[in-house]
């Protein structure tokens, strides 16, 4: 009886520490892909400013691949994602519920 009741108390630990592991994965890849709690963007008219840089919207990129890291999300809803080929934020992605643009930094 004595074992049955060890092994009961080893499975319950190992499934602790399995959820545990389980949560410390989940955040550190909610942290990893989802910037949206470090930055802050608002939209006004075409434009949208991201941390206060303006971005305008244009057509004139190829060959871009956009990754599932979301910066943030707009006043108006616009999610906004990193795009792979430009990490430091030159060129951003921009989806509603009805449309997808790209935005590029406005360095004037």
């Amino acid at each position: 009886m004595s074992v049955i009741n060890s092994h009961r108390f080893v499975k319950h630990i190992f499934a602790f520490i399995l959820v545990v592991l389980l949560v410390i994965v989940c955040c550190f890849y909610y942290f990893s892909h989802n910037k949206s709690y470090k930055n802050e963007a608002f939209s006004k008219g075409e434009d949208i400013y991201l941390n206060g840089v303006k971005y305008l919207q244009i057509s004139d990129i190829n060959d871009y691949s956009i990754t599932n890291i979301k910066i943030c999300t707009t006043d108006t809803g616009i999610k906004l994602y990193e795009i792979k080929e430009y990490p430091d934020y030159e060129y951003i992605a921009g989806y509603s519920a009805w449309d997808g643009s790209i935005y590029k930094r406005d360095d004037e």
